[in-house]
């Protein structure tokens, strides 16, 4: 999958969708990246004033443009510069069930910002999350 940012491609990752790689996802590396990976937003251009940030690129498809992926709970500070600078008007941080204190913490550190929402899914990532939620999600950010 490809990052892009002002319309220009950043960065690049893959990811293993047949479970048998140690490591799931493989980044590009710094040097042949615009914007180190781990410091990217996925999916940023398809995203206006209301968005919701997700763990990974599979959240980020099933919720569709307005989503943004952080590429796991680790995200970083200048993941987070970004999103201050992009003056989102309305954050939704939807992570996966297992994530819950992360996005808090990171709804924390947004809200000065924005105003921030947490959505706790009770069991599996927003991957997973039945037509009808999805649809509830999309109406949100439009």
């Amino acid at each position: 999958m490809i990052y892009i940012y002002n319309k220009k491609i950043i960065t690049f990752s893959s990811v293993d969708v047949t479970g048998k790689s140690r490591n799931k996802y493989k980044h590009a590396s710094k040097e042949n990246s615009i914007i180190d990976p781990k410091n990217a937003l996925y999916n940023v251009d398809n995203c206006y004033d209301s968005v919701v940030l997700v763990e990974g690129i599979f959240d980020c498809w099933r919720i569709g443009d307005g989503a943004i992926a952080l590429m796991g709970t680790k995200y970083t500070q200048k993941q987070i510069e970004q999103l201050i600078e992009l003056r989102f008007k309305k954050l939704l941080v939807m992570f996966d069930s297992d994530a819950i204190k992360f996005s808090h913490r990171l709804a924390n550190q947004l809200s000065p910002f924005a105003d921030v929402e947490v959505i706790e899914i009770e069991r599996g990532d927003p991957d997973d999350l039945p037509n009808k939620y999805v649809q509830q999600v999309r109406k949100w950010i439009k």
